[in-house]
């Protein structure tokens, strides 16, 4: 696990991860801290995860940090703030075969309860890839050069990850049944990451195809006309306005990039 400032929702994101797996499954627990100034490294410590500083910073350099320090097989990767599904342990592992590398299952911001209803409708055109609940094998993550040395301000990590699996020619399967719980505090929180998401769009064009700056207007200028269908797909009138915000988050820190 990666950490900065993560206090508020640690204690619950270990407990559940330490009701999940089964501890004589377990080599070894770590966490990579970036510099954090609350409590992080003590809650660590209470629940018997051992604190190693992040060599470098962000996701990126804390990954690659974590990656050094396995010594196993396969090992498990998990976000500060995700509460893990209870069935994670008995449907992620069991995936591991063949030439498949990685398996994750999905996270959702649950409330309010129209953004979880938004994310699965969001299923239909896209399923997402994550770091956040993701079992690797370890001896292809080595093999494709580890994890991609990005700007700790990156979100493209997960692609680039997919994108070096991919042509490494092994797979990464994500399972839609395994839904997690992404402890964010509702729109406003949302709307941040989506900024933080269009910030990072420079960056991650460098690495992976993404949409264009074009595409990105127009669909933001569409988004009113989209919430309309996604609205009636999901019986939720909240998303009127919500899925509009969202897409004007992205589209303001994407010009915010340059």
């Amino acid at each position: 696990m990666w950490t900065r400032n993560g206090e508020r929702t640690l204690p619950y994101v270990l407990d559940r991860i330490n009701q999940v797996i089964p501890d004589d499954m377990v080599n070894r627990r770590f966490i990579v801290d970036d510099c954090s100034i609350d409590h992080t490294c003590k809650i660590a410590d209470l629940f018997g995860w051992k604190v190693v500083e992040n060599e470098g910073t962000g996701i990126s350099g804390g990954a690659n940090t974590a990656l050094k320090n396995v010594v196993s097989d396969f090992f498990c990767s998990f976000e500060q703030d995700l509460l893990l599904s209870k069935v994670w342990w008995n449907k992620i592992p069991e995936q591991l075969k063949g030439n498949v590398a990685v398996v994750s299952g999905l996270r959702f911001n649950v409330s309010p309860k129209y953004l979880e209803a938004l994310q699965i409708y969001r299923l239909r055109k896209f399923i997402p890839t994550t770091l956040d609940n993701t079992i690797w094998r370890t001896k292809v993550v080595r093999a494709v050069g580890g994890f991609p040395n990005m700007p700790p301000t990156s979100s493209a990590v997960d692609a680039v990850m997919l994108q070096n699996i991919r042509e490494a020619g092994w797979n990464w399967v994500v399972d839609c049944s395994v839904h997690s719980i992404h402890l964010r505090n509702g729109l406003r929180s949302e709307m941040k990451h989506q900024y933080w998401y269009g910030l990072a769009y420079n960056t991650a064009k460098k690495y992976v195809s993404t949409a264009s700056k074009f595409s990105a207007i127009l669909r933001c200028l569409l988004s009113p006309l989209s919430s309309l269908e996604i609205m009636f797909g999901t019986r939720c009138p909240e998303i009127m306005f919500a899925y509009p915000l969202l897409h004007f988050s992205y589209l303001h820190g994407m010009l915010k990039s340059r």
